[in-house]
């Protein structure tokens, strides 16, 4: 299991309204390999996102297709204040071993989308 780092970032300021730019959502496809690593996962990671100001609206629930070829396995979405907020998580030394482990117990394809000024 990853050790929790001590917050090293000064994530405060991106909880806040950013003036990097409009919010901007993850949306995550995630094939799940070994699902009690996955749980684990889940468990420890969720702190980081919303230390850096990340909401999870969408985590695996439902889902139907409507239209289209694309089927998502375990969809999952992130609210970020902004693309770059996003990727200072991303790339951040407290979220590094939660997404060792992610990618050791499950793969996904992420895409960065960014909404209206107004969400």
């Amino acid at each position: 299991m990853p050790r929790r780092r001590a917050r090293t970032t000064p994530a405060a300021t991106d909880a806040a309204p950013s003036a990097d730019g409009p919010p901007a959502y993850a949306i995550i496809d995630v094939d799940v390999r070994d699902a009690a690593g996955f749980e684990e996962y889940v468990a420890g990671h969720t702190e980081t996102v919303e230390r850096y100001g990340g909401t999870v609206v969408v985590a695996g629930g439902r889902q139907e297709i409507i239209e289209g070829e694309w089927v998502p396995r375990r969809l999952v979405v992130h609210r970020w204040p902004s693309a770059e907020a996003f990727k200072r998580w991303y790339d951040s030394e407290d979220y590094r071993p939660w997404k060792v482990l992610r990618q050791r117990v499950a793969d996904a394809s992420v895409v960065l989308v960014e909404g209206d000024a107004e969400d």
